[in-house]
């Protein structure tokens, strides 16, 4: 063990402390005038993080007594068990001193590599004050033969002079890089990959794979590659990866045995809850197998709870089984006091009383004692809290004290020894909004600690696994006061969440030898990695290109609704765009194409002269956007498409087997051998001399009750044109008559953008003019409604209808038809559990079950509904035996890159103040997705949200 020097009477920490934040609390401050000539500090973060302080005292002195030899200060460690030290050589060149951080390494392993920050700071005594002259940042890479890393021009003695001969600190914080890839050179064991939020997954799975008996367990379940039940089968190819890979494994193959789809990856579930699930799922599969039984053998105990009336002589007796305690952490010091309060005596009282059946309600009292404890006892901490009155969790951040070994003899009538040894800590980091998952694994009980946090695994100090996730405050220091170190605390974010202890007396049991791992098990892994290598090998390729939409007249004369093509939205019925093999035409290009090398390879197709625009597939807002040369493809057609504008009607695609293809069909691999610069020229030449717009025609008939919409033209228009020529041109090509007999049409205009983007009213786009109104075009980006004038874009629509003369009530003309078209939604709403944390279920997982309604289900509904319209017509689907009201429904919807759904306000007030308001409508939540969440809150809870709302 490291020597310790004492300044005065002051115990000086040299390695490391043994509290929370690893802070020496005897003394509980380092006064510097206590200290001689010069003294080392040395302490370790929650995080792993290490801080040094090392203090002269006059370092001018010091610096004459060494006589150029250096200083070496004490060795400080990182929370990953790492030893440094500092180096300060004096006069490195003349009148400057170098510092160095230097990590120590075993000389058996010459290979070893550790990454790291590194941040140095020069403290010098101004005045009364400590001022920082020098703060240095490095990342540097230790290893053999580089062992140190730092600055060689850290003090200029010249520059400070006599000020050297007050006190000075020099301040070094260390933090170490995780290992990732190389998790297995650095410790043996590999990590496993987060698939979007599964890091409470892999926590899990680490915990069990180290159980050797229930992965022996697992080996011994009957498993062949042709399984269509893939749930053993994935577990046995994980644990099989993380014994005998170098590369971190993968857990998608198992959550899809659930059923689970990619969405489902990026929703944090709670580690007790999947542990459930997991346990139960193999529960069942193992039955009639060689590992049936095991469950109960290993992770099985029991209660037993004695129920005694006070006012009669009757008392009830139940065993129960466990897999798990659920242990308070509010109100306990540590998991001693919690075990206590778990079994303490319990008065049944008031509405709470005992059911003596034929003698009635009674008061009683209620005692809990265990008949057995597990091999291996899981232990829940309660770290996350409901409070009924408002139906909200907070997570207990309280300082939780539990102990490497721990004595449950006095809790138990048993001559047995009950001595359990902690195996694994499962942490939970950061809040009830979001947070993250890891754990703690000592594989031998040997006092060895490993964090497993996803693809990275690192040995760390013992303190690190335990003490820096008791919870609480954490103290730690910086250099400030002229006097001493200040003393600053910290509230803690992370802590441990779930314990699992090993009976030491059936550690062989528990840790049973695995013996021959099943031989099919090797031949079914090599031919799954090759198959995933084959995989990525396409995928690698697939990605160096690129699927672009092209759409030509050919494919959109017929459309018959809003817009010039479907939607990529699930909103709708019909067939997405993406999807859709009659609506476009499907091209793989490479990554780094421009608009000039499409151009060149579509030369090969198209032979006259052509114009391409952007466009938004989609009801509303299909924006048409011209195609420049330099545009980079991936860029611009994200989520988007090419028109194809060509200068006459010919076609250039025809239809096979509903599917587009080229009529001139040239191989796309070949290069063409038109030059780009030739490109360039005919593109310039096809720069309009004047004003034009390509729009699109389109006839409504009203059909008596059967709405009919038809696209059927593609022109260009001019700025020399108005509305009345318009209307004629549009009435004699659809009707092939003279344009007199149009004198009663209504002409609408339905624009490609909406005009006002913070104005998101699906009506906003469509404008109507009668029977005489007459205005000139205006074909300009800079161009607005006028007085006598119409601002046409390119991609806009115009449609013509003739109204029935006596329009009966149910009328619906060209616009309300658009208008129903883009309204009419379908919703899929799904139960959300926000007390998931908490580990327990919404009033609405209760009133569900108990109307027999299902946890998802579709909704017909209209975008323009505001969410308060929505939430009754949900009331219409839910309530049955049961009443519901609008204040017991909470909202909410899955942003793109969060874990925990966002709560929407119904309250159109709350939304009218909030700042950057997006409405109160469903048009505002659901623009690319289909899903709303929702939660129930039990009768007369007031309206409370527990996120941040939108």
């Amino acid at each position: 063990m490291q020597e310790q020097k004492t300044y005065n009477g002051v115990t000086l920490p040299l390695k490391r402390h043994r509290t929370s934040a690893s802070v020496d609390h005897t003394p509980s401050s380092w006064f510097y005038r206590d200290l001689d000539r010069q003294a080392f500090r040395g302490e370790i973060h929650q995080s792993g993080k290490a801080k040094a302080f090392w203090f002269f005292a006059n370092l001018n002195a010091e610096l004459i007594s060494r006589g150029g030899r250096p200083f070496i200060s004490n060795a400080f460690f990182t929370g990953d068990k790492e030893k440094w030290k500092l180096i300060l050589c004096p006069n490195k060149t003349p009148g400057i001193s170098a510092l160095y951080l230097q990590l120590e390494i075993d000389p058996q392993r010459p290979t070893y590599r550790r990454t790291a920050s590194v941040r140095f700071r020069l403290w010098i005594t101004k005045g009364q004050n400590f001022e920082c002259v020098s703060d240095i940042y490095l990342v540097e890479n230790f290893g053999f033969p580089k062992l140190d890393s730092g600055c060689n021009n850290f003090i200029d003695h010249e520059k400070y002079l006599h000020l050297l001969n007050n006190p000075v600190i020099i301040e070094t914080t260390v933090t170490t890089l995780s290992p990732n890839e190389d998790s297995k050179y650095f410790t043996g064991y590999v990590g496993i990959i987060n698939e979007g939020t599964t890091c409470y997954v892999n926590s899990l799975l680490q915990t069990l794979f180290f159980l050797t008996s229930f992965r022996k367990a697992v080996y011994l379940m009957p498993t062949s590659a042709d399984d269509l039940d893939r749930l053993p089968l994935s577990l046995q190819l994980i644990f099989y990866h993380l014994q005998f890979a170098d590369t971190p494994a993968s857990a998608r193959d198992l959550l899809m045995s659930f059923g689970w789809n990619t969405d489902q990856f990026h929703v944090q579930h709670d580690v007790q809850e999947f542990n459930c699930v997991l346990s139960d799922a193999l529960e069942k599969r193992m039955k009639g197998t060689l590992s049936e039984g095991f469950y109960f053998k290993i992770f099985m105990g029991k209660i037993k709870n004695l129920i005694l009336c006070k006012d009669i002589d009757i008392k009830s007796t139940s065993i129960e089984s466990f897999s798990e305690l659920q242990l308070n952490v509010k109100g306990c010091k540590d998991i001693y006091e919690s075990l206590d309060k778990y079994i303490e005596t319990e008065i049944l009282i008031g509405e709470n009383q005992y059911d003596a059946g034929v003698f009635g309600k009674q008061n009683a009292q209620k005692l809990v004692s265990f008949e057995s404890f597990p091999p291996v006892l899981q232990l829940q901490l309660k770290r996350f809290e409901f409070t009924p009155h408002n139906e909200s969790v907070q997570k207990i951040n309280d300082r939780f004290e539990f102990y490497e070994e721990i004595d449950l003899s006095k809790y138990i009538d048993s001559k047995d020894p009950h001595i359990y040894r902690l195996f694994s800590i499962l942490v939970h980091t950061g809040s009830t909004a979001g947070g993250h998952y890891y754990t703690y694994i000592s594989p031998n009980l040997d006092n060895n600690w490993y964090k497993f946090n996803d693809i990275s695994v690192d040995q760390v100090l013992s303190s690190q696994a335990l003490e820096a996730n008791y919870g609480g405050e954490t103290i730690e220091y910086e250099v400030g006061d002229i006097e001493k170190l200040t003393q600053y605390s910290i509230n803690s974010d992370r802590s441990a969440y779930m314990l699992v202890y090993v009976n030491i007396a059936k550690k062989n049991c528990v840790f049973e030898d695995i013996g021959q791992v099943p031989v099919h098990m090797s031949m079914i892994f090599e031919s799954e990695k090759k198959r995933k290598a084959e995989e990525e090998k396409h995928k690698a390729e697939r990605n160096q290109k690129i699927e672009i939409s092209l759409v030509a007249a050919d494919m959109i004369l017929g459309w018959d609704k809003p817009g010039i093509s479907p939607p990529d939205n699930p909103l709708y019925p019909e067939v997405s765009f993406s999807k859709s093999s009659i609506n476009r035409y499907k091209m793989k290009v490479p990554k780094h194409f421009r608009g000039r090398d499409l151009r060149i390879e579509l030369s090969s197709h198209i032979q006259v002269e052509y114009r391409l625009w952007i466009f938004t597939p989609g009801y509303r807002n299909w924006e048409f956007k011209e195609l420049k040369l330099s545009d980079i493809l991936e860029q611009e057609l994200k989520n988007k498409a090419l028109f194809i504008d060509l200068e006459n009607e010919k076609s250039i695609f025809n239809l096979e087997n509903s599917a587009w293809k080229f009529i001139n069909n040239i191989d796309l691999s070949t290069e063409s051998s038109q030059d780009s610069d030739m490109i360039e020229e005919l593109m310039e030449l096809q720069t309009p001399s004047h004003a034009k717009a390509i729009v699109v025609f389109k006839w409504y008939d009203w059909n008596w009750g059967n709405p009919k919409l038809t696209l059927f033209k593609i022109v260009t228009l001019t700025s020399t044109a108005n509305m009345s020529q318009i209307k004629s041109n549009l009435y004699e090509s659809w009707n092939g008559k003279l344009p007199e007999s149009a004198c009663n049409m209504i002409l609408y205009l339905e624009k490609c953008k909406i005009a006002d983007l913070k104005n998101k009213d699906i009506l906003n786009n469509i404008h109507v003019y009668k029977f005489r109104d007459n205005y000139e075009l205006t074909i300009s980006k800079r161009g607005t409604f006028g007085v006598r004038h119409v601002m046409v874009d390119n991609g806009d629509s115009f449609v013509g209808e003739i109204p029935p003369e006596n329009p009966p009530e149910n009328y619906m003309d060209a616009k309300k038809y658009i208008m129903s078209v883009c309204d009419d939604v379908t919703v899929n709403c799904i139960y959300y559990n926000k007390l998931n944390e908490a580990s327990q279920k919404s009033f609405g997982a209760e009133f569900l079950a108990r109307n027999g309604k299902k946890s998802s289900f579709l909704v017909q509904t209209k975008l323009s509904y505001t969410f308060s319209q929505f939430v009754n017509q949900l009331i219409g689907i839910l309530a049955i035996d049961d009443q519901v009201t609008i204040e017991q429904i909470q909202l909410y919807i899955l942003k793109s890159g969060f874990s925990t759904p966002t709560f929407i306000s119904i309250s159109e007030e709350e939304n009218k103040n909030k700042k950057n308001s997006i409405g109160n409508t469903l048009c505002s939540v659901l623009e690319t997705s289909n899903t709303i969440l929702f939660d129930i809150l039990t009768p007369h809870t007031s309206y409370f949200r527990i996120s941040e709302s939108l």
